[in-house]
């Protein structure tokens, strides 16, 4: 977490999503323009997709 490499980027996909009501491509395209560094884990990574699935109802 203290590198802020996979998790606190995530969190931050996550709450772009919910919030700013972005794609989780979009999101991810964001916060990577911002912290080039960023790799969310294979986890996270399913997390954010189903909980895309389950707010938007299908993957954009």
């Amino acid at each position: 977490c203290m590198a802020g490499v996979s998790r606190s980027a995530s969190l931050c996909i996550i709450y772009l999503i919910k919030y700013e009501r972005m794609t989780l491509r979009q999101a991810y395209h964001y916060v990577k323009s911002a912290r080039p560094i960023i790799r969310p884990n294979v986890g996270f990574w399913k997390q954010m997709v189903d909980y895309e699935r389950r707010t938007r109802g299908e993957l954009i």
